[in-house]
C-alpha cells in the first residue's frame, strides 16, 4: 500500500508543480500587463465585464448562497427568465467565487482561475499524446497568454466555455483507444461544464469541431486497419451513450434555455446576414486576419489571432512529426477552417456553417479563432516535442549549423527589409502586415542562436531540456511583451457601483413601498450607471442589456422608438435610451416606470434628440432628488405595478394591438387590451372598476400577492412580462392569465374582496429537474457497476 501511494505521489507531483507554475506565470501576467497596465477608464470592449458578468455572477451566488435556484429575475425589462438566459451560470460551481470574494476581485480570480485551467488541460491532452513536459508546458503557455486569450479579459463566459475542449478531445481519443464507460461519462462532464458556464457559442463550436474529430478518426481506422483505436463500433455506441447522458444531465439548463430561445429575438431560426455582421465588427478579411496573425507590436486592443512567432515556426515543425501525424494534420485542418470561417459570410465555407443547426445563433464570426488557438498551441507542443527528440542525431553532424544558417539569413532578410518598410509613405496593406511583423527577426535570431549553441556544444542530456526551457522563455517573452490590456477591468475601480449609492438609496426606499419601476437614462459607457443595477441592488428597471431578451419585449421597445425594420425586430440587446426619438413615449408609462433617473453628463451633451426625449418625459414629471451627477424625477402618468379596470378589447392582430396601444382612442386606467380571453365591460363596470382596488402585499423573484376590493366584475392587470410558467390564483383557485396590453398579464376577477397569488413554476425547469436527477441516478449507477463487479469477483 505504500508502494503504490508513493508511486502516486511521484505520479502527481509534475502535475502539481506544472499547474503552481502556471498559476504563478498568470498571476504575474495579470499583475502587470493587466491591472497595472490599464488607463482608460472605460470603452466599449470593457462594457461586458462591468454591466453583464459581475451583476450576473453576484446575484446567482447570492441566491445561491441563500439555497435558492434563482429561476425569474424581476428586476430587468419587466421581469425576465434567469436561467432561460443562460449567463447566471446558476450550475456553474465556480460562480460562488463571487459569494467569497467582493465581486470586482472575483472576476479576477474568475478570469485567472479558467485560463490556468484552460492551459492546465491542454497539456494533459498533450501528455495524452505522450509529449514531453516540456513540450507540454509551452504548448500551454502558448494558449493561455495567446492574444485569442487576452480578447476574453471582458467576456470570461466565453473563456470558461472554451478551455474544455481539450479535454473533450483527449476524453474521445481515449473512449476510442479503450473502449470504457468512465471515459464517456467524463467526455458527458466537460461537454456539461461550459453549457452550465452561462455560454453555448463555444460549446457549439466545440461540439460540431468535436463531431468532425470522431468522423477524421473513423474514416483513418476504417482506411488504415489503425491499432490505434480498436473500440471503433463500441466507441460510437460510447459516444451516443455519452450524448444521451448529456441531455439528462444538462436539460435543468438546456430546457429554460429552449423554451427561452423559442420566444427570443434571437431564436433558434438564426440571425440575418446583416445582423451578424452589425456595423461589420464580425467580419475579417484575408488581409485584417494576416496583419493580426504576426502583430507583434500590439496595440489598443489585443489582437485576435496571433500567437506569437515561434509557436507558428514550430506548428509547421510538427508537420514532420511521424507519430502524431494525424492529429497535426487534423489541427492544422481545423485551424484553417477556423480562420477560413471567422470572416464571416464573405466565404463559401461560413455560407455552408449557416445551413447547420443552431449556427445562425451566433453574432461575431472571429470568435471561430479559439479554435485556431487551440490547434496552434497544440501543434507548438508537437513541435517542440520533435524538435527535442530530433536534436540528438543534429549534433556533432552539419544539420544544425544548416538549420541556423537558414533561419539567421531569413532573420537576416527581414532586417533588412525594414528600413524600406519604414520610408514607404503610402504603405499598402502587405507592408503594413512586414511592418507588423517587425519583431520576428529577433525570435528567429535567438531561436537559431539557441539550436546553435546547443548543437555545438556537449551538453550531455541537458541538451533537449534546455531547448524546451528556451522556447518557453522566448514565447513568453514575446507574448507578455505583446499583450497588454489597457481598459480598467472592475477590479481596478470596485468603487464604481458605489458611486451614485445615494440615489440607489433613495429609490430603493420609495420602490420599497410602491414596487415601481424606474427608467435610467444615462451613457452605456458610464459603468458606474450600470446597466444591471437593479440585480445588484433590488431596484427594478426597465431597460437592461441582455443578449436573449423576449422578442415581444423587444418589439414593445422598437415600437415605442418608432422602428419597424428588420433590423431593429432583430437587435437583441434590450436597450433602449434617450438618443433615439421616443416616437410612444406613453408606452413607457405602461411599464410602471414611476421613476425616471438621468445622468446630468447624458444630459450635457447637448444632443438634440436627447434633449427632446428629456423635455417630452419630464413633462409633467416632477423634480425630488438631484446632486452634482444626477436627477431624479416622479412621473405621475406611469401606472402602478398592479390595477384594476372594468372593460376588456380583444385584439388579436400583435401590431393592431400596439397602435392601439399608443393612440389617444386607449384610455389605460379604464380599459385593457387583451390578445385573448374575454371581451366585456361597459360604463357601469368602468365606473365600479374605478372605485376598486389593488394593492401589492408582498414581491418575491418567483412570487407575487395581491389583495384587490373589487365593486364589480373586472380585469386586473399587473405590469409585469408575460411568460410561460406564470400561474395565478384567486382565493386559492386557480385562474387563467392573459396577455395585456401586449407585453403583460391580466386575469379576470369577480366582484368582491379576493386575494390572488402569481406563482412562477415553469414545467421547463421541473421537467428539467427531473430529467437532471434521472441522469445523476444513471451516472451513479454506471459509476457503481465496477465496483459491484470487484465485490462478486472477490466473492467467487
Amino acid at each position: 500500500m505504500r508502494g503504490t501511494l508513493r508511486t502516486d505521489k511521484k505520479t502527481a507531483l509534475p502535475y502539481l508543480l506544472s499547474i503552481a507554475a502556471l498559476a504563478f506565470a498568470m498571476s504575474f501576467y495579470w499583475r502587470h500587463n493587466v491591472i497595472e497596465s490599464a488607463h482608460i477608464v472605460s470603452h466599449s470592449t470593457s462594457m461586458d465585464a462591468y454591466h453583464l458578468y459581475v451583476p450576473f455572477y453576484a446575484y446567482t451566488s447570492a441566491n445561491l448562497s441563500s439555497l435558492h435556484i434563482p429561476l425569474w429575475n424581476p428586476y430587468q425589462m419587466c421581469g425576465v427568465p434567469y436561467l432561460g438566459v443562460l449567463q447566471g451560470a446558476v450550475f456553474y460551481p465556480p460562480v460562488l467565487l463571487f459569494a467569497i470574494l467582493p465581486p470586482a476581485k472575483a472576476y479576477s480570480v474568475y478570469w485567472m482561475m479558467h485560463a490556468v485551467l484552460g492551459g492546465f488541460f491542454l497539456m494533459l491532452f498533450s501528455r495524452h499524446l505522450k509529449l514531453s513536459w516540456l513540450a507540454s508546458l509551452a504548448g500551454a503557455i502558448t494558449f493561455m497568454f495567446c492574444s485569442n486569450t487576452a480578447t476574453k479579459f471582458f467576456g470570461p463566459a466565453f473563456l470558461a466555455n472554451s478551455i474544455y475542449l481539450p479535454l473533450m478531445f483527449m476524453f474521445t481519443l481515449k473512449i476510442f483507444e479503450t473502449g470504457r464507460f468512465k471515459w464517456a461519462v467524463a467526455l458527458t462532464v466537460v461537454v456539461a461544464l461550459p453549457l452550465f458556464a452561462g455560454w453555448i457559442q463555444a460549446l457549439v463550436y466545440c461540439l460540431y469541431a468535436l463531431g468532425v474529430f470522431v468522423v477524421a478518426i473513423v474514416i483513418r481506422a476504417l482506411a488504415t486497419k489503425s491499432d490505434d483505436t480498436v473500440f471503433i463500433r463500441r466507441g460510437l455506441a460510447l459516444l451516443a451513450f455519452s450524448g444521451a447522458l448529456f441531455f439528462l444531465l444538462s436539460a435543468v439548463q438546456t430546457l429554460p434555455a429552449l423554451e427561452m430561445s423559442m420566444m427570443a429575438t434571437r431564436s433558434l431560426e438564426g440571425l440575418s446576414e446583416e445582423m451578424v455582421t452589425i456595423n461589420n465588427t464580425a467580419m475579417y478579411s484575408a488581409d485584417r486576419l494576416l496583419f493580426d496573425s504576426v502583430n507583434s507590436k500590439g496595440g489598443l486592443l489585443p489582437f485576435y489571432s496571433y500567437m506569437g512567432a515561434l509557436p507558428f515556426l514550430l506548428s509547421i515543425v510538427a508537420l514532420w512529426h511521424k507519430r502524431l501525424r494525424f492529429i497535426a494534420l487534423f489541427l492544422c485542418g481545423l485551424a484553417v477552417c477556423a480562420l477560413i470561417l471567422s470572416m464571416g459570410p464573405q466565404t463559401p465555407l461560413y455560407s455552408a456553417w449557416l445551413h447547420l443547426p443552431m449556427s445562425g445563433m451566433f453574432r461575431a464570426p472571429f470568435r471561430f479563432l479559439f479554435l485556431y488557438a487551440f490547434s496552434v498551441s497544440i501543434l507548438c507542443a508537437i513541435g517542440i516535442d520533435y524538435s527535442m527528440q530530433r536534436l540528438e542525431s543534429w549534433r556533432g553532424g552539419a544539420k544544425g549549423p544548416v538549420m541556423f544558417g537558414l533561419l539567421a539569413m531569413a532573420a537576416a532578410s527581414c532586417l533588412l527589409v525594414l528600413p524600406w518598410l519604414d520610408s514607404v509613405s503610402d504603405p499598402s496593406w502587405l507592408v503594413k502586415t512586414m511592418s507588423a511583423a517587425s519583431q520576428w527577426p529577433l525570435y528567429l535570431l535567438a531561436f537559431a542562436l539557441l539550436l546553435l549553441i546547443l548543437t555545438t556544444f556537449k551538453l550531455g542530456r541537458a541538451t533537449k531540456y534546455l531547448l524546451g526551457v528556451g522556447c518557453i522563455a522566448l514565447i513568453l517573452v514575446d507574448l507578455f511583451r505583446v499583450n497588454h490590456n489597457l481598459f480598467y477591468l472592475p477590479e481596478k475601480n470596485p468603487e464604481i457601483y458605489e458611486k451614485h449609492a445615494s440615489v440607489v438609496e433613495e429609490l430603493k426606499a420609495r420602490t420599497a413601498r410602491d414596487h415601481a419601476r424606474v427608467f435610467v437614462a444615462a451613457d452605456m459607457l458610464d459603468f458606474s450607471y450600470c446597466i444591471k443595477l437593479g440585480q445588484l441592488t433590488g431596484i427594478s428597471l426597465v431597460n437592461d442589456y441582455e443578449n436573449m431578451n423576449t422578442s415581444r419585449y423587444n418589439r414593445y421597445c422598437t415600437f415605442m422608438l418608432g422602428k419597424n425594420d428588420r433590423r431593429s425586430r432583430e437587435f437583441f440587446w434590450g436597450w433602449f435610451n434617450l438618443d433615439e426619438p421616443l416616437v410612444h413615449p406613453k408606452l413607457l408609462n405602461y411599464m410602471s416606470a414611476k421613476y425616471l433617473w438621468v445622468s446630468k453628463r447624458y444630459l450635457a451633451q447637448n444632443k438634440e434628440t436627447i434633449s427632446e426625449n428629456f423635455s417630452e418625459i419630464t413633462r409633467s414629471s416632477s423634480l425630488i432628488y438631484a446632486d452634482d451627477l444626477n436627477l431624479l424625477f416622479l412621473n405621475p402618468e406611469a401606472l402602478p405595478r398592479v390595477y384594476v379596470v372594468g372593460r376588456s378589447l380583444v385584439v388579436e392582430e400583435e401590431e393592431e394591438a400596439l397602435k392601439l396601444l399608443a393612440s389617444d382612442a386607449f384610455s389605460p386606467t379604464m380599459e385593457v387590451i387583451l390578445s385573448d380571453g374575454p371581451q366585456r365591460g361597459n360604463a357601469d363596470s368602468i365606473l365600479a372598476a374605478s372605485r376598486s382596488t389593488a394593492v401589492i402585499n408582498s414581491v418575491e423573484p418567483e412570487m407575487i400577492t395581491i389583495t384587490a376590493e373589487m365593486e364589480d366584475d373586472g380585469f386586473l392587470v399587473l405590469t409585469d412580462q408575460d411568460y410561460p410558467g406564470w400561474e395565478a390564483s384567486v382565493d386559492g383557485v386557480k385562474v387563467d392569465i392573459y396577455r395585456a396590453n401586449y407585453l403583460f398579464r391580466c386575469i379576470a376577477l369577480p366582484a368582491g374582496r379576493h386575494e390572488v397569488v402569481f406563482r412562477y413554476r415553469p414545467m421547463s425547469f421541473r421537467l428539467g429537474a427531473m430529467l437532471s436527477l434521472a441522469g445523476l441516478l444513471a451516472l451513479v449507477g454506471v459509476a457503481g457497476i465496477p465496483a459491484i463487479r470487484k465485490l462478486r469477483s472477490k466473492e467467487g
